[in-house]
């Protein structure tokens, strides 16, 4: 940490990743890629709740633009988008938590 003016604060990390799906702070490697922590937990959600199947989209285009603030508007068009990025869902199925 660093102070100025009696003011500590943390720099930004150096290798900073971006989630490719909604473009926030990527927090660590999720399912295959690295992707921010709200993206990690509905991707898994979808996954284990067999919910991708029950996502249509909200402009019935397929093309919604998924961002910070968009993410949670169309869940087909951000699911859609997690698949592209890379994300894995035989990973999610396979995973077995350590509170199990």
């Amino acid at each position: 940490m660093l102070s100025v003016s009696g003011i500590y604060y943390r720099p930004p990390p150096v290798n900073r990743h971006t989630c490719p799906v909604c473009g926030d702070y990527a927090n660590g490697l999720h399912y295959g890629i690295y992707t921010c922590e709200s993206c990690k937990l509905f991707f898994k959600r979808s996954i284990q709740m067999n919910r991708q199947y029950e996502y249509h989209c909200r402009n019935a285009r397929n093309n919604c633009m998924i961002s910070i603030s968009t993410r949670s508007f169309c869940r087909s068009c951000r699911f859609k988008k997690c698949l592209e990025a890379g994300m894995l869902p035989e990973i999610v199925k396979n995973y077995r938590g350590a509170h199990k």
